[in-house]
């Protein structure tokens, strides 16, 4: 088997036969797709398993778990997958025809341990937005790629998208790459970092394959807050912190990256401290992990924020730290 695609799936009757069948147009098939159903309480299971008989299908399996995330999903995909590359897929997105065909042969033709492409964000009113690659296509060395482009990429939303990527599944499972549990933000992030940090060549492909379709923004999990918002930016920023020490990056591209971290944790303590649902010691709470990390302080002490309306707003914030800090001894 050539391609392993792993599908998360939770309560996608609305869209699984779509996305199946534009799936099955694809110009590559020597493939294997993965479901995981996510604990659905609806009827996509039921879609998929009429949908397997009616076209007499014999390259899905369909495993149903008790519900655990996506993340947890995935990486039970990635356990059994047999594929000699692996992609993401979710059950809600779309390939275009040629992606499968197009990056399996960049992959072949390169020696290359990841392909990535650009992608298209597709909205319920039929907008869309494209998200091109800020570089050259061609081939890559690992540590020029994330010297030079990471920010790049980063600042694009192109790390981020799981579905625009094809890997090597040795570069995966020989390393025991996994996505982090538990984690419903951020979580695509860092398991590509994390193998593009592990890969020796990467190959750019600047076409628009991946159909990332966007429900109702309002919804999205970006949008509101999350449990494991501050736990997941500790981790983020555990991880960038880890290789601008371990790549020894130029004190510009080091700047950039502590202020992206800076922002992230910006974002989501403002959805901490405006959330209505949230009592007063759950925020305390919360504002004390980070208190705890002691990193973030650092960081923010010594670090050229790039914004005078930030620098203020981290000067703020880290007095409110510091009396919180008192408040707890």
């Amino acid at each position: 088997m050539e391609i392993s695609i792993v599908m998360p799936m939770y309560n996608g009757e609305k869209t699984i036969k779509k996305t199946l069948d534009n799936l099955y147009k694809q110009t590559f098939d020597n493939f294997e797709l993965i479901i995981i159903d996510d604990g659905s309480t609806d009827d996509s299971v039921s879609i998929v398993n009429k949908y397997i008989s009616y076209n007499k299908i014999n390259n899905i399996k369909l495993l149903s778990i008790n519900n655990s995330g996506v993340s947890i999903a995935r990486n039970v995909g990635i356990s059994i997958s047999t594929g000699k590359y692996i992609i993401f897929l979710d059950s809600d997105d779309f390939f275009k025809s040629n992606m499968l065909e197009d990056m399996f042969n960049n992959l072949e033709s390169t020696g290359a341990d990841i392909c990535i492409s650009g992608f298209e964000y597709l909205y319920d009113d039929n907008i869309r937005n494209k998200l091109m690659l800020p570089l050259e296509g061609g081939l890559y060395n690992s540590d020029n790629f994330i010297k030079k482009q990471l920010i790049s990429l980063y600042d694009n939303k192109l790390i981020n998208c799981v579905g625009n990527k094809m890997y090597k599944s040795n570069l995966i499972k020989d390393n025991n790459i996994l996505f982090r549990k538990n984690y419903n933000i951020n979580e695509d992030l860092i398991f590509a970092i994390e193998t593009i940090d592990k890969a020796k060549m990467i190959y750019i492909n600047k076409n628009y394959y991946y159909m990332y379709y966007q429900h109702d923004i309002g919804k999205s999990l970006v949008f509101k807050y999350n449990d494991n918002g501050i736990d997941t930016c500790i981790d983020f920023m555990n991880v960038f912190v880890s290789y601008y020490e371990k790549y020894d990056l130029e004190y510009s591209l080091e700047n950039e990256l502590k202020n992206r971290i800076i922002m992230l944790f910006l974002y989501f303590l403002d959805k901490v401290r405006k959330n209505k649902n949230l009592s007063f010691k759950k925020k305390i709470y919360e504002f004390n992990k980070i208190y705890k990390s002691k990193k973030f302080i650092y960081i923010c002490k010594n670090t050229n924020i790039l914004s005078k309306k930030v620098r203020i707003k981290v000067n703020i914030i880290i007095y409110r730290l510091y009396l919180l800090g008192i408040m707890l001894k």
